[in-house]
């Protein structure tokens, strides 16, 4: 079920990082990693948090640990997974926990779902004779997650309270995870898939109290969200108390707000898809003015990532045409700067036809309103636009980004500072040489004792510039981090975190989308049309299945 190596390479960066941030490096030496677990045993370490966009109104802070608290808990839980995997299999509801099965390429582990469309054909399945629906959402569930929970879900509470030894799985894993978050009780971080392995034990074995109390329901859960259908209506009131009182035992809640019941016959999805399928005839131009216009009265932030997609698999042979629609996609990125990893594609398959002008004055304005208003995802894509199209930025700019906090920002800033001769200014010499302070500054602990760093929230900034010698610019040799014995083994393996070397292929998106399509639809001929006028010719002609098996494509390369 769990393999330390797919774990460590596809489970420990946040996805929605750009992918210069890897841990192949990391996965390829797991057994070396491992053992060096037993150099050291801090106690704790402090994650990089940053955050990154969940609504208009709302932010998520996602979280990146300490690697050396990572391995250990990956360790635990291949380990032990034989205690483990009785637990995730008690659940008959989850489509995301983890399965005995081949995980897909990309995956840490199998699961049921991996993709929206599987989703919508398992809840879809349940309806039957069914004639009501109950949907429910946890509040805030990873942020709300009591670790000492983790050996009550496993082993249950009367033996969780006697024995708090690590003999029991629970009691290891409540350890490990507060040991990758500062030791806190309270939450789990945010981005990792060991933090969604945790919650699916959690949840997998209230999933199981559901239905020995329900049997007669049809329900399946996909990460937080209930879908409940019952024949009897008179059930609603018992079923949601139920489960209200069953994950307050586990010190988590169901966000009333959210609380749906529905009556037959029941819809799943976005009201917008069914428009979307029909949008999907127009031109680019015509379809973007849709896609905008839906935006503003749903405010759904999956409906823009969707019709991006829509649009990146189509082909511009004009350089007229691309000139509108490339003004018009970076106009939609400095308004909805979240949508980085849907528009870099889009720029990066017509780069033939680019005004750097133009995508220059973009970055720049993204970089100003997220250093601004504290958009730290956002502002880290934006620093990678400029290192993937090769942008000068100006001292100002770069002085900007140095003073923002930003550690993953920063990381790629310097490789852009060094590439570009940047770093040899007096306005970036002067931001370096503080930062090389703070960072020498936070080696100590609060009460003076050197060896901090490596366990601090700036880990990886300080591992990164010392890896790659950033501050040589300024005539300082940063040699901290490299003290201590478990990142010394790292060094030593010239493991990196931040890919200075990352560079797309040719037109590797359409180049993937190709290859999946030849597998899934009869040598591509989706992507034939798609990039072609005949594509257009035969949608117009009313070709429903194709219409249906390019919506399909879309779904599986979309997750919402």
């Amino acid at each position: 079920m769990f393999d330390a190596t797919r774990l460590i390479r596809y489970g420990y960066f946040p996805k929605e990082l750009p992918p210069c941030f890897s841990t192949d490096d990391l996965a390829n030496h797991t057994i070396e990693v491992t053992k060096a677990l037993a150099c050291c045993n801090p106690k704790y370490s402090i994650p990089l948090l940053y955050s990154g966009f969940k609504s208009e109104m709302a932010r998520r802070t996602f979280a990146i640990p300490n690697p050396y608290h990572f391995c250990k808990t990956t360790d635990v839980i291949v380990r032990r997974e034989n205690e483990i995997k009785p637990v995730l299999e008690k659940s008959r509801y989850s489509l995301r926990a983890p399965i005995e099965k081949m995980p897909k390429e990309g995956e840490s582990y199998a699961v049921k779902s991996s993709f929206p469309a599987d989703t919508k054909d398992a809840v879809e399945k349940l309806y039957q004779d069914n004639s009501v629906e109950i949907r429910l959402d946890i509040n805030a569930c990873f942020d709300s997650v009591y670790t000492h929970s983790i050996p009550w879900a496993i082993h249950g509470i009367p033996t969780s309270k006697k024995n708090k030894s690590n003999s029991l799985v629970g009691n290891e894993l409540d350890q490990c995870m507060q040991a990758m978050n500062y030791r806190q009780t309270n939450g789990i971080l945010i981005g990792n898939d060991l933090s969604r392995i945790i919650s699916e034990i959690i949840l997998c074995t209230i999933d199981d109290q559901i239905r020995k109390k329900f049997p007669q329901i049809a329900c399946c859960r996909f990460v937080d969200d209930y879908y409940i259908y019952t024949k009897d209506s008179s059930e609603i009131p018992q079923i949601i108390a139920f489960i209200r009182n069953a994950l307050a035992v586990y010190h988590l809640s169901i966000n009333e707000t959210k609380v749906q019941v529905n009556e037959s016959p029941f819809q799943y999805g976005k009201a917008w898809y069914v428009g979307m399928q029909q949008a999907i005839r127009l031109r680019s131009n015509d379809f973007l003015s849709w896609l905008i216009n839906e935006y503003n009265m749903s405010k759904d932030p999956a409906l823009l990532k969707y019709g991006l997609k829509v649009i990146d698999a189509r082909k511009f042979s004009q350089q007229k045409r691309w000139q509108t629609m490339q003004s018009r996609i970076l106009n939609v990125w400095v308004r909805y700067p979240f949508l980085a990893d849907r528009i870099l594609p889009m720029l990066w398959n017509n780069k033939q036809q680019l005004k750097k002008t133009n995508i220059k004055t973009a970055i720049v304005t993204v970089i100003d309103q997220s250093v601004l208003l504290r958009q730290d995802l956002e502002l880290v894509w934006a620093v990678w636009f400029v290192k993937v199209f090769e942008i000068r930025i100006s001292q100002e700019t770069a002085v900007k980004i140095l003073r923002s906090g930003n550690d993953l920002a920063i990381i790629i800033l310097l490789d852009i500072l060094d590439i570009t001769g940047l770093s040899g200014k007096p306005a970036v010499q002067k931001e370096l040489r503080c930062l090389y302070d703070e960072l020498k500054e936070a080696n100590s602990d609060d009460n003076g004792n050197p060896g901090n760093l490596p366990w601090s929230s700036r880990w990886m900034l300080a591992y990164e510039a010392e890896r790659s010698r950033r501050f040589d610019s300024i005539g300082e040799t940063f040699d901290i981090v490299g003290k201590d014995p478990f990142f010394m083994k790292l060094l030593r393996l010239n493991i990196k975190f931040y890919n200075e070397d990352f560079e797309y292929a040719e037109n590797q998106f359409v180049k993937k989308k190709k290859k999946n399509d030849r597998k899934k639809l009869d040598s591509g001929r989706i992507m034939d049309f798609i990039t072609s006028p005949e594509f257009q010719a035969e949608i117009e002609r009313g070709n429903q299945e194709l219409t249906e098996q390019f919506m399909k494509m879309i779904e599986q390369a979309v997750e919402y």
